[in-house]
């Protein structure tokens, strides 16, 4: 037999190996098509378990307190850096507002709310508890437990934040959230607080000491005078004193702010000494080469700017250029003491952080003063040299004078700052504002039923999707024509559509065949003959990768077919191996058939039974388990070539080509192949070998019948046809 257009058997299954298999969209909608029914149920589960969720879930209820945050209570590690010379601190991920967000959240806030309201028992109940568990380790479960229901927001671009408490209970959730903002208030409220105090004590302590030193000198001053008949002093010694009184006064206060400072930083390591952190001292940081040299440079600026000041104006280029020094070295000055206090320091805890800050900004300031005393003690030496010129007792009495009024000026000062550090302490106020108090929620925030079903139902696609993907992954089945079509690259053509009915369960009937059958068998044989040229393939073999696809039943509707166009039919049950065909056409078992026609030695002619006219059917037989040699043998090749002279048409039905290797050894006496796939049953790699091994035994593969073809839809099955039947 010769093709139009067609190429050998071998040949077109290199073809449809080496052609790409692509995945089309055309493909995913049949794949969609097909797995509909899953892909729904999958839909549905999702969005019932959710529904479940949504029912099921406990309520939570949310309620919140709006705080206004003070100017003063936002001073941080984070602001301070970032507000130092030339942006040492660089970037801290954030302003001032979130830093206090962070403060309002640290753990001993939510410790100490837990404790105020007494939440222990309610966030660890008795039977959460192990047996002997501390204390401490109860309280810090705990505190991991409240945090986790506490959210703090800002309001963009205020001073204004949001706390927010979750929790099972609307009055304890309104509870939690005041009192943690009471608590964060009263925080801020203890550290300005403690700093406050710890200036006026040491004021406090030094006001006696001072007094008691005016006392003195007032008294030193009188009794020389008395004794020495001394009341006055010269010009030149009146305009001495008062340059060194204004010396000492400059001193005196450098040095009291500098003593204050000792004694904010003496509070602050207090206060940080709860921690395990290792703090740099002072002294520390003054031994430190660097700093030891800026602090120098800085002392010998500040000395020569003093020198320019009395010999040039304000506005002088020499004054402006040495003032600009003195600045850049403070700033380096600044940022040498800010790499060595947080260089070594952990900064996780926020209050810790606010510490910090202040820690560093009052290490800057101690330096700066000790700079300046060290600047104003080499100015004043000048002076001093000068003064003991003068006559002895004139300069006895200046001395006794000078002391005297330093330590009026010192006197005067500390008062001052006495009173305004009382000032300063009783004008310390709550540095947050409530804006709006947590009221108890009359709603549940939690679950949100109409979110969690909204995304159930897109959770539901999705997993709807993945499971229609996995199940057509580990389909080994065909399923439909277009995947048959896909896999033989449209290489193969395809004759028959072989509808499902209810007959092909039933034996054959050859006086009451099934009309469907029949059409179908009816186009099938049509498009045969058409493709058929010059030569007609007399001997087929009609097959099918495995066992239970339909062969027998389409072999029959076939040979029925071509009978009624009044062509003389051989059908042949080629089974040896078990009956096939003869069961399905209920015929009683033929003790004589196949078996024994091809048998060497074997010449008499063996009845065939008459279905119709133009229709014999050769039963299979004796039943044999090893035919093998009986298809190897001469005699079917014999018998095969007188048979072909009395009939019109041979058509033989094979056993499966997945069982054994009989319908490969039957295929080689043929001059052509029908192979019948049955939709949802014949697998893939099953299809696949066979075509194979059509391709080996270099028999032509004529086309495919497609069996228990369910397409409902005609008019799609008819556009199917006339498109695959394109390439026969």
């Amino acid at each position: 037999m010769k093709w139009r257009n067609s190429v050998p058997a071998f040949e077109r299954d290199e073809t449809i190996d080496k052609e790409p298999n692509e995945l089309t969209i055309n493909d995913l909608f049949r794949m969609f098509k097909r797995r509909f029914p899953w892909f729904l149920l999958v839909v549905v589960i999702t969005i019932i378990a959710t529904l479940i969720y949504a029912f099921v879930s406990p309520r939570v209820y949310e309620s919140s307190v709006t705080i206004k945050l003070s100017a003063a209570s936002t001073s941080s590690i984070s602001s301070f850096l970032q507000d130092l010379p030339f942006g040492i601190g660089g970037s801290t991920g954030g302003g001032s507002i979130l830093t206090e967000i962070e403060m309002i959240t640290s753990k001993g806030n939510i410790e100490r709310v837990i404790r105020n309201i007494g939440l222990l028992d309610i966030l660890i109940p008795t039977e959460r508890r192990k047996p002997g568990e501390p204390e401490q380790a109860l309280i810090s479960r705990a505190v991991d437990s409240l945090s986790e229901q506490i959210s703090v927001n800002p309001v963009k671009n205020t001073n204004i934040v949001k706390i927010t408490a979750a929790f099972p209970e609307p009055e304890l959730a309104a509870r939690i959230a005041n009192e943690l903002a009471k608590v964060y208030n009263e925080s801020l409220y203890d550290i300005n607080k403690t700093q406050a105090k710890e200036k006026l004590r040491f004021i406090e302590a030094q006001l006696p000491i001072s007094k008691a030193a005016l006392d003195l000198s007032i008294q030193k001053v009188r009794e020389y005078k008395e004794a020495k008949q001394v009341f006055l002093i010269s010009e030149e010694a009146k305009a001495l004193l008062e340059v060194i009184a204004d010396f000492d006064k400059q001193l005196n206060a450098k040095k009291m702010e500098l003593q204050t400072t000792q004694a904010g930083i003496a509070a602050i390591r207090e206060k940080l000494s709860a921690t395990n952190e290792k703090l740099i001292s002072s002294e520390t940081i003054s031994i430190n080469p660097l700093v030891s040299e800026l602090r120098s440079k800085l002392t010998n600026l500040n000395i020569e700017l003093a020198s320019l000041e009395k010999l040039y104006p304000a506005t002088d280029p020499r004054v402006l250029q040495k003032k600009k020094s003195i600045e850049e070295t403070q700033k380096e000055l600044s940022k040498q003491v800010v790499n060595i206090v947080t260089s070594q320091q952990k900064i996780d805890n926020p209050i810790y952080s606010t510490l910090m800050g202040e820690l560093v900004t009052k290490e800057i300031d101690y330096q700066l003063y000790a700079a300046t005393i060290e600047a104003i003690e080499n100015g004043r030496k000048e002076y001093d040299q000068r003064m003991k010129q003068l006559p002895a007792l004139e300069q006895e009495l200046t001395e006794i004078l000078r002391e005297e009024s330093i330590n009026e000026q010192v006197y005067v000062a500390l008062y001052k700052s006495y009173i305004d550090a009382q000032i300063a302490e009783a004008g310390i106020v709550d540095q947050t504002y409530i804006v709006d108090a947590a009221e108890p929620p009359l709603y549940a925030a939690k679950p949100q039923k109409k979110l969690i079903v909204a995304i159930g139902g897109v959770l539901g696609v999705f997993l709807g999707i993945l499971f229609v993907f996995v199940l057509e992954y580990l389909e080994k089945r065909i399923m439909d024509i277009d995947e048959l079509s896909k896999m033989t690259r449209e290489a193969v053509p395809i004759f028959g559509f072989f509808p499902k009915t209810k007959a092909g369960l039933l034996p054959i009937n050859p006086q009451s065949p099934d009309r469907a059958l029949t059409e179908a068998a009816e186009t099938a044989y049509t498009r045969v003959h058409l493709n058929e040229h010059e030569q007609v393939s007399k001997v087929i073999a009609i097959t099918s990768p495995e066992r239970g696809s339909g062969s027998s039943t389409l072999a029959y509707y076939l040979a029925q077919t071509i009978a009624r166009s009044r062509e003389r039919v051989l059908l042949i049950d080629g089974a040896l191996r078990y009956l096939n065909l003869s069961k399905r056409l209920g015929l009683p078992h033929q003790p004589t058939g196949f078996s024994q026609a091809i048998s060497e030695g074997f010449s008499e002619r063996i009845p065939v039974v008459t279905l119709q006219p133009y229709l014999d059917f050769l039963p299979a037989g004796k039943h044999d388990e090893h035919p093998l040699s009986l298809f190897r043998g001469k005699r079917f090749e014999e018998w095969i070539s007188a048979m072909a002279n009395e009939y019109d048409r041979i058509l033989i039905d094979t056993p499966a080509m997945s069982e054994d290797v009989d319908a490969s050894m039957i295929i080689k006496r043929t001059e052509g192949v029908l192979l019948v796939v049955h939709l949802g049953k014949t697998e893939k790699r099953s299809f696949e070998k066979a075509l194979r091994d059509i391709a080996y035994a270099q028999i032509p593969l004529l086309g495919l019948l497609v069996n228990k073809c369910q397409s409902d839809n005609r008019f799609f099955r008819l556009k199917n046809e006339s498109r695959i039947a394109k390439n026969a």
